[in-house]
């Protein structure tokens, strides 16, 4: 149980700034998770490989929704999903018709806004209601990418760049 580490990481709120980076996140994970449960975050991280229990569900998470991403997408070009789709465990409905809700609004930045928020909602489901697990903070860590990567996100960028397209 990790009781002041979990308590003493900043709250994530979906709408929110990235209070920290990745690499202190990571910083702070080695300072304080035990050597195993920092190979499993290290894994969660950069892509390795894992036992961990929570690393693998959100694997089997985080592919059952680019799959059903890329049968969306491939749908609307008319186009076969098979050589983009991957092998996972476990199924989830409610994930694949989060994600034909979610590209049922055409406004581009809403869509987005959506997708983020299901990849949000279940890194918190599969956490748990331990605050104080090692699941949790690799929940938040999950999180924080997310925050992270919207902040990246340019609304004005994003409307030069279409302009540069549509003049092409």
């Amino acid at each position: 149980m990790y009781y002041y580490f979990a308590s003493s990481l900043p709250t994530l709120a979906f709408a929110s700034s990235p209070p920290l980076t990745e690499e202190g996140f990571a910083e702070l994970c080695e300072q304080h998770l035990s050597a195993g449960d920092y190979g499993a975050f290290e894994a969660l991280r950069g892509g390795g490989e894992s036992k961990h229990p929570f690393v693998r569900a959100w694997r089997d998470f985080e592919t059952q929704y680019r799959n059903a991403v890329a049968r969306v997408r491939a749908a609307k070009l008319g186009a076969e999903p098979g050589k983009w789709m991957r092998v996972h465990g476990g199924w989830s409905v409610a994930l694949e018709n989060a994600v034909s809700a979610a590209f049922a609004d055409s406004d581009p930045l809403r869509r987005d806004t959506a997708l983020a928020k299901i990849l949000w909602d279940g890194a918190e489901e599969l956490a748990g209601f331990d605050q104080f697990s090692a699941a949790t903070i690799f929940a938040r860590f999950i999180r924080l990418r997310i925050l992270i990567q919207r902040a990246k996100t340019d609304s004005d960028a994003g409307m030069t760049r279409l302009t540069q397209l549509s003049t092409q």
